[in-house]
């Protein structure tokens, strides 16, 4: 207890640390407010209006594009299951199966602990971030989301199905019942508000006619006390990431779509100018998303394009930089996804989304660019490996995809260099980070990734990312995802190369930046540094990679500075890989093929981590999912003018 206590107290310093002068102010106010509406009826948290005339929120135009759809078979058929096991009451998400209980308990259980969280506590006095007796947070927060209903809904809208209308009826009546305004873990995150809000009205689109007059007042009333809540505790400063952009969209959403409700066109207008300040602040202008994340990229990506596809329909005009960070934001993914249509694991994952859902992040990011290559008819950002969803639907089937990028391409601003080209065992795809850490003061969602490398060959993922796993209940876990170790780089002294401070923080950042890129007929090479050993040991970490194109790549890494130090250099190897040491040669075999030969040369040595063990590393496919695989570890000492050089020799899979 008393260590949890500490935790606690260093979570909140560490935090505080982080905030300005007007963050401070800003959180003093918020905090005078929770404690005021801790004393508050539901009456005065939004639910006394009268909505006897108010139709349910619809978004114009979705049900007849469904209807209109020649929704594939297979699509139809995975609706249909979805349904079935619903009904039945059987759901898996993140990778968990949620155990059979009772309606009114299954929005609170955590699968995993098999514990329910608080359903009678005001929102703000249940502290999910440092308790794990419940579980991770992430876990009833997903389900809680209802976006399960969307493609039935569908289902049922398609098939003209009362029966399945009023299935998903029920569930969102039943999600009103048990969790009332302002009580229960559901009502304590404005992004888990605003996406829910985003699902109740895309349901609603598709089932309208079966929704009673009491119904439609319950759901009309509870979205009203969402947009309030929305509105009342807005992420700023340091928290205005994705949770904000969702926000934004939550609050357009009601208001645009609701108009009786009082203070529905003020919810409009502002939610329109979060999700405008969004577009520019949150995809830069070289297309990277701020938050130095791909699967966020996406997320604010598709928070994005509803917000476009909504602004359209209700007549709000699109400004222009809206839709080129949209293009940017997709030709950024573009470059990042390989000819199998994975992307590299960069930053923290969560599989999250918005629309819909879905298998896994890459099928995500795909959906998500071709939702964007149809809205701008842009065909060359069409992915491969992509098959129609829900989201396609309701935001435009893409056109016919066009071949993807070759060459090289530096993303200056979000501090990304990116390779591609035809190798000898298929398409290759190098990235290497020269970025920042995160985004703002606390770079939630960032890692210390600094000049990390991944690479993918043939569309197989080779050096990857190691991944998330867990955010609140993570614990030592939750670190060792986010650190240095984890990722395909060099740590000084066993350091991060930023330091961690907190689930969700740092207190102290590493500064990459690049020092050249050079192009050259048949390959290229880019050096770039980061400092974040200097101020603790009196070093830089400096890395070339020489990439020739007909036979591998080559990676050179020395320390600038006066000292020798202890260095370690991992890679991590994808764990569907076969790793075999041959002499001082490391063979990487897919499907019993090799397709890449490692050697190192130089100071260090050179060790083949086996799953399990010591040295071996640890992959998390998804959100709360962990296993173990190969990790190739160079250790020893590097000193001024010492440099160790790793070669990665790509294999002809049909020599």
């Amino acid at each position: 207890m008393a260590g949890a206590s500490l935790t606690k107290a260093a979570w909140y310093w560490n935090r505080i640390s982080a905030m300005s002068v007007a963050e401070i102010i800003h959180r003093a106010i918020e905090a005078a407010k929770r404690r005021l509406d801790r004393r508050a009826s539901s009456a005065r948290q939004g639910l006394a209006q009268s909505r006897a005339n108010i139709p349910l929120p619809t978004l114009p135009g979705l049900r007849e594009r469904f209807d209109a759809w020649d929704i594939p078979a297979n699509l139809m058929a995975e609706w249909r299951r979805l349904a079935e096991r619903a009904i039945d009451g059987h759901f898996t998400f993140l990778g968990q199966d949620w155990p059979e209980c009772p309606l009114e308990r299954r929005w609170h259980l955590d699968p995993t602990t098999g514990r329910a969280w608080p359903s009678d506590r005001f929102c703000f006095d249940i502290d999910y971030r440092h308790t794990s007796q419940f579980g991770d947070v992430k876990y009833v927060w997903e389900i809680n989301r209802l976006q399960y209903l969307q493609p039935i809904a569908a289902l049922a809208g398609k098939q003209r199905d009362p029966a399945l209308a009023r299935f998903c009826i029920a569930q969102i009546e039943s999600w009103i019942d048990c969790n009332p305004p302002y009580q229960g873990v559901s009502w304590g995150s404005g992004i888990e508000i605003a996406l829910r809000a985003v699902s109740i009205v895309i349901v609603g689109s598709f089932v309208a006619e079966q929704v009673s007059d009491a119904e439609r007042e319950k759901i009309v009333g509870t979205l009203a006390a969402m947009a309030r809540w929305l509105e009342r505790y807005p992420s700023l400063f340091s928290s205005a990431n994705n949770h904000r952009v969702a926000e934004g969209l939550g609050l357009f959403a009601i208001g645009a779509l609701t108009p009786g409700l009082d203070g529905a066109e003020r919810w409009k207008r502002t939610g329109w100018t979060i999700l405008c300040e969004a577009a520019e602040r949150q995809i830069l202008a070289d297309g990277v998303g701020a938050e130095q994340t791909v699967t966020y990229t996406a997320v604010v990506l598709e928070m994005l394009l509803l917000g476009c596809h909504l602004a359209r329909a209700v007549g709000i005009p699109i400004p222009p930089l809206y839709l080129d960070r949209l293009a940017r934001g997709g030709e950024w993914l573009r470059w990042l996804t390989d000819a199998a249509g994975n992307q590299p694991r960069i930053g923290d994952d969560d599989d999250a989304s918005v629309v819909g859902i879905d298998g896994d992040s890459e099928s995500h990011t795909r959906s998500v660019m071709a939702c964007i290559a149809a809205l701008l008819g842009r065909a060359e950002l069409v992915p491969p490996g992509l098959e129609l969803d829900f989201r396609q639907g309701a935001m435009g089937i893409p056109p016919a995809p066009a071949p993807g990028p070759l060459g090289i391409r530096t993303f200056e601003l979000g501090g990304y260099t990116v390779g591609r080209w035809k190798g000898p065992a298929g398409d290759a795809l190098l990235a290497i980070d020269h970025g920042y850490l995160g985004y703002l003061a606390i770079a939630a969602h960032g890692h210390a990734d600094a000049l990390a490398i991944w690479l993918h060959i043939g569309g197989q993922p080779v050096l990857v990312d190691a991944g998330t796993y867990l955010y609140h209940s993570g614990g030592k876990w939750r670190s060792h995802f986010r650190g240095t170790a984890a990722h395909n780089t060099l740590r000084v002294e066993q350091a991060d190369s930023s330091t961690i401070s907190g689930p969700f923080n740092w207190s102290q950042k590493a500064v990459a930046r690049l020092v050249s890129v050079e192009e050259r007929d048949g390959g290229w090479s880019i050096e770039a540094e980061q400092d974040g050993y200097r101020k603790r040991f009196g070093v830089v970490h400096r890395r070339r990679v020489d990439v020739a194109e007909a036979h591998g790549v080559r990676i050179a890494d020395s320390l600038i500075g006066s000292s020798r130090r202890s260095v370690e250099i991992g890679f991590l190897i994808h764990p569907s890989l076969a790793v075999t040491r041959r002499g001082d040669t490391i063979e990487i075999a897919k499907d019993q093929r090799t397709i890449l030969r490692f050697r190192s040369g130089g100071p260090l040595e050179c060790i083949v981590g086996e799953p399990g063990s010591t040295d071996g590393g640890w992959y998390s496919h998804y959100f709360g999912a962990i296993e173990p695989t190969h990790r190739i570890v160079l250790r020893g000492t590097l000193g001024p003018g010492q440099t160790n050089i790793c070669s990665l020799d790509l294999i002809d899979l049909d020599p």
